[in-house]
Order: C-alpha cells, then sequence, then structure tokens
C-alpha cells in the first residue's frame, strides 16, 4: 500500500495532520469496507443534503462580511481567530432547497403560485436558457455534484409543490380575496415540509448512523457533550461521511461507477443523466440488493478534484486552516471523561493507535501513534473509532453522539413562522423512501 507524504499539500503542520497512511488506496479501502458495508447506499446523498443544509462554509476573504455577525465561524471558547465564513443563513431549514424564498429568489418560483419551477416527469432542475446550463431553477449549486443528490434536491422541491396542491384549494376557499393568500400557502406548505424533514433526520437518518445505546439515551443523559461548534462540525464531523461513497452503485437493472455521475462542469447539460433509470429501493431499502456502504477509516480513491488532489488531503488542509477540534484539545478531553467508562477508555489515545494498527494498519506494515491520534483531523479520529466500534457500519460513541448533539441542537433552534397543518390534511412520510414514493 503507497504512502500519502505529509507535504502533498505543502509544509507539514504540526496540527489536523493525516498519518502517514493512504487511506485512498484500493486495497486499504476495501480491507476497511469489508465489514461495514451495512447502510443503503441512498443514505451517502441523504447525509450530504443535511451537510449542505448546515453549512457552505467559504473563507473570509472571499466574501464581504459584517463583523461578530451570523456567519462568522469560531471555535466553542471563541478563542481561535475566525476564518470561514458559513453562506447558509439559517441551518437545518432547508435553505439549501428554498433559498431565500420566492421574494428574493424568484428564479426559483413560478410568480403565480409560488411553486418550485420543477416539472412533474423530469427527475432533475431544468436550464433557465438553453445557451446556459449553469444557470438553473436550483439554489444551492452543490445540489448537482452527483446525479442522485440532485434527484434528492430535486424530490424535495416536488414534495412542496404536492404539499402545495393539497392545500391550496382549503385555504383559498377560506382566504377568498385575500392578497395574501399566495404567501401563506407557500409559508404553510414549507412549514410541512419542514416537519417532515425534521422527523426523517430524528427518525432515519440518526437511527442509520447513531450507535442504539447513544440513541437510546435520555436528554439528560446525552447531555454530557455539548455540540460540536460550527467550524468542528462541518470541518471535522461531516468531513467523516466522505468515508461513504462507493466506487460503483446498483441503480436498476445495471450499475454505474461513481465517477460517471460526478458533474463535471456547471455547463454540463445532464440530458442523459435525466433518463437513466433509477430504482431508488436499492440505494435506501435495507432488504433490497442494492449497494451497502458504511462508516470506515477509509475513502473511495475515485474522490479527487480536477486536480487530481484527493478529498482526504483537501479535508485535512480546511481543518488546518480552520483550527478544527482535535482529540487532544482540552474541549475532547473533558467530553471524552464525561462518558461512561467503556467509552472513555475506547478513546484513549494510545488504546485508540493500539487496536488500529494491530487490527488494520499493521497488516499493511504501517502503524498509528498515539501522538498522531491526538493531533489528526477528527473526522479521522470518527473514523477510526467507528472502525474499531461501530456497528452495522454506524458511528462508534463518540462521533454518534456529537452527530445526535449537533443536529438536535440545530433542530431545536428552528422558529416556524405558521402553524402547523392537521394529519388529516397532508402525509408524512415515514421514511425518505416513502416520501419518494408518494410522488409517484
Amino acid at each position: 500500500m503507497s504512502q500519502t507524504p505529509a507535504s502533498s499539500l505543502g509544509e507539514t503542520q504540526s496540527h489536523n495532520s493525516l498519518p502517514g497512511i493512504n487511506f485512498a488506496a484500493r486495497d486499504w479501502r476495501d480491507f476497511t469496507l469489508q465489514d461495514k458495508a451495512k447502510i443503503p447506499a441512498g443514505y451517502t446523498y441523504f447525509a450530504q443534503l443535511i451537510g449542505h443544509d448546515m453549512g457552505n462554509s467559504v473563507p473570509l476573504s472571499h466574501i464581504p462580511h459584517v463583523r461578530d455577525r451570523h456567519g462568522v465561524q469560531r471555535s466553542d471558547d471563541q478563542t481561535w481567530a475566525a476564518s470561514r465564513y458559513n453562506l447558509i443563513e439559517n441551518p437545518l431549514t432547508l435553505e439549501t432547497i428554498y433559498g431565500l424564498g420566492p421574494a428574493m429568489t424568484p428564479h426559483l418560483y413560478d410568480p403565480k403560485t409560488y411553486k418550485f419551477r420543477v416539472e412533474t416527469k423530469v427527475v432533475m432542475s431544468l436550464p433557465h436558457t438553453a445557451a446556459d446550463y449553469s444557470v438553473r431553477a436550483l439554489h444551492d449549486p452543490r445540489n448537482r455534484d452527483t446525479t442522485i443528490l440532485h434527484r434528492l434536491a430535486v424530490i424535495w422541491m416536488k414534495f412542496h409543490n404536492a404539499v402545495v396542491d393539497q392545500i391550496a384549494p382549503d385555504l383559498e376557499q377560506r382566504l377568498l380575496n385575500d392578497p395574501k393568500v399566495k404567501v401563506l400557502i407557500f409559508a404553510q406548505a414549507r412549514a410541512h415540509v419542514l416537519t417532515v424533514w425534521h422527523r426523517l433526520i430524528w427518525n432515519e437518518f440518526l437511527p442509520t448512523f447513531a450507535d442504539p445505546e447513544v440513541m437510546a439515551m435520555s436528554p439528560s443523559e446525552r447531555s454530557i457533550a455539548a455540540p460540536l461548534d460550527e467550524t468542528s462540525l462541518m470541518h471535522g464531523l461531516f468531513r467523516a461521511f466522505h468515508a461513504l461513497p462507493r466506487r460503483k452503485y446498483k441503480f436498476s437493472d445495471r450499475t454505474r461507477r461513481l465517477r460517471d455521475f460526478l458533474l463535471p462542469d456547471p455547463d454540463y447539460s445532464e440530458t442523459e443523466e435525466m433518463q437513466w433509470r433509477l430504482d431508488w429501493s436499492k440505494f435506501f431499502d435495507p432488504a433490497a440488493e442494492g449497494t451497502k456502504t458504511g462508516i470506515c477509516a477509509s475513502f473511495s480513491p475515485t474522490l479527487a478534484n480536477p486536480k487530481g488532489i484527493h478529498i482526504s488531503l483537501l479535508d485535512a488542509q480546511t481543518a488546518q486552516e480552520t483550527g478544527a477540534v482535535m482529540l487532544k484539545d482540552p474541549f475532547m478531553q473533558a467530553t471524552i471523561a464525561r462518558l461512561p467508562d467503556t467509552w472513555a477508555k475506547q478513546l484513549d489515545a494510545e488504546h485508540l493507535a493500539a487496536q488500529f494498527t494491530t487490527k488494520f494498519a499493521a497488516q499493511f506494515g504501517s502503524q498509528v501513534t498515539a501522538v498522531e491520534i491526538e493531533t489528526c483531523p477528527i473526522f479521522l479520529v470518527f473514523m477510526i473509532e467507528a472502525q474499531l466500534y461501530g456497528k452495522n457500519g454506524r458511528f462508534g460513541p463518540l462521533g454518534s453522539l456529537f452527530l445526535l448533539r449537533s443536529l438536535e441542537q440545530a433542530i431545536t433552534k428552528v422558529q416556524y413562522s405558521v402553524a402547523g397543518l392537521g394529519d388529516s390534511q397532508v402525509v408524512y412520510p415515514a421514511s425518505l423512501l416513502e416520501l419518494i414514493e408518494t410522488l409517484k
């Protein structure tokens, strides 16, 4: 197995550096994933959509901003220099889909109905002109990264439209001649869609990736861990989901390679990809014979930018630049000290290094030291913990606890502007697959 030089992205750093193992080598990938591929691969893109809805982190130098206002990312103790800005103003409100609403992002909406500009039988967003495929009725261009993610984003847009169709006749009748009825219908529909979004995160996504013992903890029990600061969440924990993409996927009656549905260029038409038949059960039904994945200590070799730099190196670089938390930091050590004894002992750096070396690295003539564990990017610690102690492709206890607490906090902060809809009026899909099926 080839080694990854520490200087791949410049000078060696003393913090947030990857150990000297190529975590994207094909043989290493196969070895680490073999017992972890238990989760339907569609959850990779469910996770990506959640990540996009939580944040879009860019360097402060790239955007004018007002000092100390929302968006500037700092660490939990406010002592590290701010270096990033979050373009998502309202995390976990589906801002990645809705943008700033019809008034501020009118290119997304039909001005007569405030429904999204999507066609019922078309699986992706449409360009506004044939001369430029990059300009689309899609708020967040990151949601075009892959064919699957693009389709999921459009599914949420279609779900909003379906809710509008369900509730509009009654509201129009009750609010006859009210000039604001269109706005109220939009607000009610969005509130319902957001309720479903949060329910699916809590009842489907979290149980898929978080340790069952963590999910069973009471609110007071899980309060032993504070949510991660925004920087460490986006450049730490969420980067562990980069372990999920597979090299190939079972779409329906055929298998397609990951590289075939990565967007090559913003001006790419995606005309051919629109015609691909996709069986969603193979992506979300555990019982279906679809591609499976899981959180593990490796990355797909396919995940590289156009210059050929692998995603693991890019993630390590942003962890260095932002000062994302590390295992050795007081915040992490204080959190671990409050965990149940069994979990805390598992997370001792000497223990993690010894166990990971014995069971994995040594099989390839490598080793990982306690110092490397303490100072590597925290996403890799969560991946190593998952490799050693995660159940059925899930995170280990610490990664699970931070995932649960961080998403819980984000959901709790969301304020609804209108009252919810009665259960008799609209549907509440119990799973993302069920939501997809309701739109057929």
